[in-house]
């Protein structure tokens, strides 16, 4: 969703037991202080979200509790820093990895209080002993969104499905485990990148590489007024075998 609150968090698991799961979400240019804030709570799992362009930190982690919080499979898009970690001593608390992060300032990472301490990715992974399977882009275009003109902000068009040569696809870890589905529905994994492996991908969406459709006739996408029947002739490709394919017009086939 995508929403002008201006609280604390829109997420927010604050001295609560052991179980809960934040999955398959999109914030987008969230205004709440932090998208996601877990403040010494029992086990959280946060699983293949979007966080795309927050106010401040994507993910505010208080790990002064000595139980682990899992993050695994998410997309972290953000002006500030990705996470905000508080406590001085247990940043290994936090079980972080298969993540796709983009940073404007990449010394600026993860944010750490008391003291306050920034880390770039590499100091991040050697101080936390986390994401040694993530990514980090310099480039936001390189996460292959299918439209982000509106980045920063919300004027423009946002369309956070993933593109066929994204990193994303097929980079995550199993967690079939827990669920199976993505943000829409569709039965995660599926073979993104057609290497024959069916794998996770990061973020809310599973990648599916719908057929190629290209109109022959009538030509140039010309409007057609006819009393008479009209002839459609197309053509359709895939990268796999297509078994059959059929034209849909105003519901009917």
């Amino acid at each position: 969703f995508q929403s002008h609150f201006d609280g604390t968090a829109h997420i927010y698991f604050s001295n609560t037991g052991s179980g809960n799961t934040i999955r398959n979400n999109i914030l987008i240019n969230p205004h709440a202080t932090y998208p996601i804030r877990i403040s010494s709570s029992g086990r959280t799992e946060i699983y293949n979200n979007v966080i795309y362009a927050p106010r401040t930190s994507g993910i505010y982690l208080d790990l002064r509790s000595t139980t682990t919080t899992k993050i695994k499979n998410n997309i972290l898009v953000c002006n500030s820093s990705c996470l905000y970690v508080y406590n001085s001593s247990s940043e290994n608390n936090s079980d972080s990895d298969f993540n796709l992060f983009y940073v404007e300032n990449t010394n600026r990472l993860v944010e750490k209080e008391n003291p306050l301490t920034y880390y770039n990715f590499s100091a991040w992974r050697l101080v936390a002993q986390n994401d040694s399977n993530s990514f980090l882009l310099t480039n936001i275009s390189n996460i292959q969104f299918t439209n982000i003109s509106g980045y920063p902000n919300s004027s423009g068009i946002i369309n956070l499905i993933l593109l066929r040569n994204s990193p994303a696809i097929d980079n995550g870890t199993n967690l079939s485990a827990y669920f199976t589905t993505d943000f829409s529905g569709i039965t995660r994994p599926k073979d993104g990148d057609e290497n024959g492996s069916a794998e996770w991908d990061i973020g809310a969406y599973e990648y599916i590489d719908y057929p190629t459709l290209s109109l022959i006739s009538p030509a140039n996408n010309l409007a057609q007024t006819s009393s008479l029947a009209i002839t459609f002739t197309y053509n359709v490709s895939d990268v796999g075998s297509i078994a059959n394919c059929s034209l849909i017009i105003n519901g009917a086939i």
